[in-house]
């Protein structure tokens, strides 16, 4: 799930213009970041940017040569 996490910490990171920082928000992140991918592949398998570019990606056509 690295795309759906990465466009989170950016969603969050505009959400929250003066948050603290250092270390501890970095941890945040990580934490947050890891135990949110975990849980949600456990119950929902891919994340939800991923299964988006994964329907992109297949209702492109195949190149003919």
């Amino acid at each position: 799930m690295p795309l759906t996490v990465y466009a989170l910490h950016l969603v969050v990171i505009a959400l929250w213009p003066d948050m603290p920082q250092g270390p501890s928000t970095w941890w945040g992140f990580v934490v947050g970041a890891v135990l949110f991918a975990m849980v949600w592949r456990r119950f929902l398998g891919r994340g939800p940017l991923e299964r988006l570019t994964a329907r992109i990606a297949a209702a492109v056509p195949a190149p003919t040569t």
